[in-house]
């Protein structure tokens, strides 16, 4: 049998703690060699054992190769022998030593890694009319960059943006900055300026137009670089039934903007989609002179008047104060228009002609946010004809019915 002081040379599942699974079982091990050593001298002289003694010897044979080699282990390359005193070994590292030299390692190499801070960058926020634009001043021209660079630059920007090149003059706080003095030496970074636009740079409408192309990355179609060419300076444009993407109609109302003389700007015919009725009311708002918009047959939903209508409440004045004329004929726009509707009728003071055959309309249409509409189509005063579809369920057909919507005050 084994005896009470031995211990197995395996640590017990429920007694094993993390790592520290060696121990320091040099000095018990020769200890117990020294008495081993005497007490194999005695068993010398003694008899041959019995074969149960035999086999306890076996067993303690056993647990004595098992100690052996677990000293084995802790002699490996690498491994720190706790309580060794063999002279020219290294002095053991205590546990709390070897964590806070391993925690350390990462974070030396981790600062060693980390590159010196850069400077903040200058930048300065330039307002031209509804926009913002951030522009970046680089550090190695920093010294040089005038207020005059300054205002070339968000000129640009906004000539990105809405397709228009302004030149500009900046202020601060109601001061006028000089166009030669250093950026650095009249502002700080981050602070914001604003832009009054002295006047517009509007070379001829095909020049505008090709710009508008390369603005826009698309490639000029040669039909309307004809049309731009002829028509400039005209109080009539009209690109009828040429079936144009709206990739091609984009740069034409860039082009338009601040076309003061234009009266009458007719598009049957062609693809401008819902996508660009925000681009298409945005041209409106610079071109006061306007009596007559001619979009029929454009591929135009309700959707389309509805992002109208978000555009519309985005402008600070009447998008079309002189408006006569509004045809929207051959766009299915569904019995749901009646509020976007009216919101497009009170933003043209002066329309007398709505135009709205084959949109898809029914006697629902009317039905629709009644007292608002109502109050549009007979609010101005100015309304005298609105074209409508033939519709048996009411009296009079298109007449009855044309009635019935200038007459819905009245009933309301």
């Amino acid at each position: 049998m084994m005896s009470a002081s031995s211990r197995p040379a395996l640590v017990p599942e429920e007694e094993y703690v993390a790592d520290d699974w060696l121990e320091d079982d040099i000095g018990e091990v020769q200890s117990k060699k020294r008495r081993r050593i005497s007490s194999g001298q005695e068993a010398r002289r003694e008899a041959i054992p019995t074969p149960t003694s035999r086999g306890s010897a076996s067993r303690g044979m056993s647990m004595k190769k098992g100690h052996s080699r677990q000293v084995k282990m802790t002699q490996l390359s690498g491994m720190v022998v706790l309580g060794s005193r063999r002279s020219g070994s290294p002095l053991p590292f205590t546990q709390e030593e070897q964590s806070s030299s391993l925690s350390q390692t990462p974070v030396q190499h981790h600062l060693q890694a980390v590159a010196p801070a850069l400077p903040a960058p200058i930048r300065v926020r330039v307002r031209v009319q509804d926009n913002v634009f951030l522009i970046p001043i680089p550090r190695s021209e920093a010294e040089t960059c005038t207020v005059s660079w300054l205002a070339d630059q968000a000129a640009q920007r906004y000539y990105q943006a809405c397709g228009l090149h302004p030149h500009l003059s900046l202020q601060k706080e109601g001061a006028l900055l000089a166009p030669q003095d250093m950026i650095l030496h009249v502002l700080h970074s981050n602070e914001e300026v604003l832009a009054e636009v002295r006047s517009w740079d509007l070379p001829s409408l095909l020049d505008r137009y090709r710009k508008a192309c390369q603005s826009l990355s698309v490639d000029e179609n040669r039909t309307l670089s004809r049309l731009c060419e002829l028509q400039d300076g005209s109080p009539c444009l009209s690109a009828s039934h040429l079936s144009l993407q709206p990739r091609c109609i984009a740069p034409l109302l860039r082009c338009l903007k601040l076309q003061a003389c234009l009266k009458e700007l007719r598009l049957p015919g062609n693809r401008l989609h819902d996508s660009l009725m925000g681009e298409l009311i945005a041209t409106a708002t610079t071109m006061p002179s306007l009596r007559i918009l001619d979009l029929s047959a454009n591929h135009i939903t309700g959707e389309g008047l509805k992002q109208a209508c978000v555009a519309l409440e985005g402008q600070s004045q009447t998008v079309f104060p002189s408006l006569e004329e509004l045809d929207l004929s051959l766009n299915l726009l569904g019995d749901s228009i009646s509020q976007s509707l009216a919101s497009l009728v009170l933003a043209c003071p002066l329309l007398a002609t709505l135009r709205l055959q084959g949109c898809g309309l029914s006697a629902c249409f009317l039905q629709h946010h009644r007292p608002l509409l109502a109050s549009a189509l007979t609010g101005t005063g100015h309304l005298k004809s609105v074209s409508l579809p033939q519709y048996s369920g009411l009296s009079g057909g298109g007449a009855g019915f044309e009635a019935h919507a200038l007459q819905l005050s009245d009933s309301s």
